[in-house]
């Protein structure tokens, strides 16, 4: 009899233990399947605007992500990186520009002071294509 209680308590136990852990695996499943939010201005906290960081990768032959939203004033560290040739990254109307080296986090710090619409594009030749690898900052007025 005390034989029957240990088993059941065993295989109970047991029984428990795997289902945390087929619980566990579908809660981290679905927190990867979620999509990534895109992009937005942050709020300003205290009166004053908060320095953010955004990562940019470059690859043949597209950014990612390709449309960037800022607020005008805010102070952003544009985090760059590539993976397979050294491109260039370009901001024609802030005259700002930089190479991104594969393997290598490139930072640039920018604070747009006008707001409109910005063209970034790579400036050194990454094969055909390389004509159409370009994104937008879009800058949003502090109201």
């Amino acid at each position: 009899m005390m034989r029957r209680t240990v088993l059941k308590n065993a295989m109970g136990a047991t029984l428990m233990l795997l289902l945390g852990e087929t619980v566990a695996q579908v809660s981290n499943a679905a927190k990867l399947a979620a999509p990534a939010a895109p992009a937005a201005p942050v709020k300003p906290h205290r009166g004053r605007f908060r320095q953010r960081n955004i990562k940019i990768h470059a690859q043949k032959f597209a950014y990612s992500p390709n449309h960037i939203t800022l607020n005008q004033g805010d102070k952003v560290v544009l985090e760059l990186t590539a993976s397979d040739f050294t491109h260039g990254f370009s901001i024609p109307d802030w005259n700002l520009r930089s190479d991104i080296p594969p393997g290598q986090i490139t930072l640039l710090t920018v604070t747009p002071e006008q707001a409109g619409d910005f063209v970034f594009l790579c400036d050194n030749f990454c094969g055909e294509g390389h004509e159409k690898m370009q994104g937008k900052i879009t800058v949003i007025a502090k109201t």
